[in-house]
């Protein structure tokens, strides 16, 4: 679910923090994550597809070097200052106690769980509780001297604001980062990232009178919001482990983002991994999964007609997420006897499609 922003309004931050802190001041830049990619994957909760944009994160030229007289604290008591500016144009606020208590249980579900995510997300866990620091080693361009950067990170969960993530998403993940400040040899970096979630949508039921029907849907509905969850940890998670890669090469001014997956190039394999793992172990209901392959070579003009058998075909409940489609454009799906019949369009007619359908049966072992 997710896209890239970078704030057009540098001058006016640095200008306002540079008055407050007598031109001791340091600026900041948003990336955010729209939750999940249009040609990939949706959010559950809206069934809407959510956009990505792709700006570049520039900030060669967008630095404050402190007076020789700053010390650390000086430094670091600036970049927060700005970063509050930040948040209050972008209005975010502390999340409400409902929000809080249903991200607190999702991330219990996540941590004792028993199903351990790859890649994992513990740094990105952590970051909810301390500010965690990393040292990435750099190099001055102008005084081509060793140099270090020092980047703080932490994330915060704050209430939602309709209308932030782009597209309709459910959740988005936010990197606030500051532009980076010098103090000796050492430049140093704050991010503070943001997640947010809409808690009203994602626990939002059908109008279902069937009591069997609603245990079974708010069963899925719980694995599909822990997945949103894992896939919003892993847009700070990857970029963390990006830093921590040996293999890239850092400029001391420049902040590289490329590690935080906005373009799901890796989260939707990821998080479709993560929850069919979550499907294979529930038994409340007992959950079957089927993995179609939609071969374009028999499609016509890109629309095709699969059907599938399943076991207790009259009592069974099957779902088509669209987190778990790639190259489907719409997709329905209709029961038959014995079975169900999965029909739609591919979105590239010339390579094939994958969607995985989830079904249990009413009366499963509760």
């Amino acid at each position: 679910m997710p896209a890239l922003k970078v704030l057009d309004h540098v001058s006016k931050v640095l200008d306002d923090v540079s008055r407050l802190l007598s031109s001791e001041a340091a600026q900041t830049s948003a990336i955010v994550d729209a939750g999940e990619a249009a040609s990939t994957s949706e959010v559950i909760g809206s069934g809407d597809r959510a956009t990505t944009a792709t700006k570049e994160l520039t900030t060669s030229d967008m630095f404050v070097s402190l007076p020789e007289r700053s010390e650390k604290a000086v430094t670091l008591d600036n970049l927060e200052k700005a970063l509050d500016a930040e948040w209050r144009k972008e209005k975010l606020q502390y999340p409400s106690q409902c929000e809080l208590e249903a991200f607190e249980a999702l991330r219990r579900r996540l941590d004792n769980g028993g199903i351990l995510p790859e890649p994992h997300v513990n740094d990105a866990l952590r970051s909810l509780d301390e500010r965690i620091e990393l040292r990435l080693d750099c190099q001055s361009a102008r005084q081509l001297q060793e140099m270090s950067v020092r980047v703080q990170i932490e994330t915060r969960l704050v209430s939602w604001v309709p209308g932030m993530c782009p597209g309709e998403a459910d959740a988005c993940f936010l990197w606030f980062v500051s532009l980076p400040v010098k103090d000796g040899d050492t430049w140093w970096i704050r991010c503070r990232n943001a997640v947010m979630f809409d808690f009203v949508a994602l626990e939002s039921a059908r109008d279902e009178k069937d009591e069997a029907r609603k245990h079974v849907d708010a069963d899925f509905r719980r694995m599909s919001n822990l997945r949103l969850f894992y896939h919003e940890m892993l847009h700070g998670q990857l970029q963390i482990n990006y830093m921590r890669n040996p293999e890239v090469a850092w400029g001391c001014k420049t902040l590289d983002l490329k590690g935080a997956d906005f373009e799901h190039a890796c989260i939707p394999d990821y998080e479709l991994a993560f929850f069919n793992r979550l499907v294979s172990v529930s038994h409340s209901p007992s959950w079957r999964q089927r993995r179609i392959t939609i071969a374009h070579l028999n499609s016509t003009d890109g629309g095709f007609e699969s059907s599938f058998l399943v076991p207790d075909s009259a009592n069974a409940i099957a779902y088509r997420p669209p987190f778990a489609q790639r190259n489907i454009d719409a997709a329905t799906l209709t029961r038959i006897e014995g079975g169900f019949v999965l029909s739609g369009t591919l979105s590239n007619q010339n390579k094939d499609g994958t969607i995985h359908v989830y079904y249990t049966s009413i009366g499963a072992e509760q």
